[in-house]
């Protein structure tokens, strides 16, 4: 369980010790394969073998590629019961107030036709030991396989993440690439209000015309029918987009692929320009949202590439733990529900992660 403590960043003092470098990542085939340092840091991914992908949610790493010593594919197990439990933590809870004033501030953008969607974001916060990584890794990759969704965990340095994500951002494999629209969130048990509710549906939709348009200079693009993703306490209203591409290089131009993908409207802002970029970086900073969340994560093999969207998870920087959550903005939100979305989604963190 997790408490509520006034203040926790000046109640304990956490301990900072080296930690190895590592890269782990579910491949969502029962497969999860992970990469241990060092590493050598590469601007671009090596043809023709293993390569792991870390950036930050505004793609500035200038290398941002890691190529490992070492890596090891392994089977998933199913099962928590042989984890040990997270030590308890005391959480500093998110700047409502703040949040509030960045809501109200958005409602006027949309008024102003300026932007159509924008995925502000808050925090939990707790200090922790960073030896308790291992505890966060290990119930990141004992989860059920049937909730559909991507193991992911990385520490580099000092600087780490560790969780399950519901979001791909891309796979590439045999000249075919596939992503989705991952967009309208409601409590498990509400989910004919994601077939009902005019604001979850153009929130969805937004996301969806996006990705086609992206994608159409690509290839021929096939949207199919919308369905529901359930993850535990909640379900997602999803849309698989797939495109065959004309060109039989995209292996070796991935970068181009990154760039052209991220952010998703379902995690940026649209539309996607300068000024509505750093106005959502202004959002972030405001709440100091981890420059890793919601940033694309992935691994490249002889052949293909996965690379999937770091959210739902914790984000540490030495003894600095959080927890962040987004919110999709459009035109009909209502403030409640989305900070009652934002919360939703860190509690299955909480419960997920036992901390």
């Amino acid at each position: 369980m997790h408490s509520r403590a006034a203040n926790p960043l000046n109640a304990t003092k956490g301990r900072v010790e080296a930690c190895a470098d590592y890269i782990k990542i579910d491949l969502g085939d029962g497969r999860k394969v992970r990469a241990s340092g060092p590493f050598s840091e590469q601007a671009q991914a090596p043809a023709n073998q293993w390569a792991f992908y870390i950036n930050d949610f505004s793609l500035s790493k200038a290398k941002p590629w890691f190529v490992p010593e070492q890596i090891a594919i392994a089977s998933l197990p199913t099962s928590t019961s042989e984890v040990r439990a997270f030590p308890p933590l005391s959480w500093l809870q998110p700047d409502r107030d703040l949040f509030e004033a960045q809501f109200q501030d958005i409602l006027e953008r949309l008024k102003s036709d300026q932007i159509r969607k924008v995925v502000p974001a808050v925090i939990e916060s707790a200090e922790w030991d960073l030896r308790d990584a291992e505890l966060l890794i290990a119930r990141s990759f004992t989860a059920a396989r049937s909730d559909a969704s991507h193991g992911y965990a990385f520490n580099l340095g000092q600087q780490g993440a560790v969780g399950r994500t519901p979001e791909m951002l891309f796979r590439l494999e045999n000249g075919v690439l596939q992503t989705m629209a991952l967009a309208g969130t409601v409590p498990l048990g509400r989910e004919d209000e994601l077939w009902a509710d005019p604001k979850l549906q153009h929130e969805h939709e937004t996301v969806v015309e996006v990705l086609r348009d992206r994608l159409a200079p690509l290839g021929a693009v096939k949207v199919e029918p919308r369905c529901l993703l359930p993850l535990q306490n909640m379900t997602h209203l999803c849309t698989r987009v797939s495109v065959v591409l004309q060109a039989d290089d995209w292996l070796e131009r991935t970068d181009e692929l990154i760039h052209l993908l991220h952010p998703t409207p379902a995690l940026g802002v649209t539309p996607s320009t300068d000024e509505n970029r750093a106005q959502l970086m202004d959002y972030r900073r405001q709440m100091n949202v981890p420059a890793h969340f919601g940033a694309p994560i992935g691994v490249k093999w002889p052949g293909g590439m996965l690379l999937i969207v770091a959210i739902r998870g914790l984000f540490w920087e030495g003894t600095r733990l959080s927890l962040p959550s987004g919110c999709g903005v459009v035109t009909g939100s209502d403030f409640a529900s989305e900070w009652s979305e934002l919360d939703l989604k860190r509690q299955w963190i909480h419960r997920a992660f036992g901390c």
